[in-house]
């Protein structure tokens, strides 16, 4: 079994630390992946599953299903941080969590960890307006 990991709010903020005022595609999402397992042993991971789900979603219930999901992850892009990009494609704006766990080479999955609620903005601005060119 794998020990629960320490996971960090989009945008790269660590979880406790003061929420972004808004996610949209370009948000980076990183954790910190287990290094050992509940016995203290060294444990190697084989993929990481990331989800996003309504902030009143608990993944960790049984029935509780994710918005989308996206499996087989390399649990080294926690250092680099993933694109939040395809994960927040296609939803409207609102609160959600994002969710992750860790499977080992034994196919052990952990419990869900998740980031606190962030709001996601996926409206794109307004374009300038008052554009005006005058000859020199």
């Amino acid at each position: 079994m794998i020990r629960l990991f320490q996971f960090a709010a989009v945008s790269a903020l660590m979880l406790g630390a003061a929420a972004p005022s808004a996610i949209g595609p370009n948000a980076r999402i990183t954790w910190v992946s287990p290094t050992l397992d509940v016995n203290n042993n060294p444990e190697t991971l084989s993929s990481m599953d990331l989800a996003i789900a309504t902030s009143d979603v608990d993944l960790n219930v049984v029935g509780s299903v994710a918005l989308r999901t996206i499996k087989d992850i390399n649990p080294g892009d926690g250092v680099a941080g993933y694109s939040a990009a395809v994960l927040v494609a296609g939803l409207p704006n609102g609160t959600y969590k994002v969710w992750i766990r860790a499977i080992d080479l034994a196919g052990n999955m952990s419990v869900w960890g998740s980031s606190d609620a962030v709001p996601v903005d996926v409206t794109a601005p307004k374009p300038p307006s008052g554009i005006s060119c005058k000859p020199n």
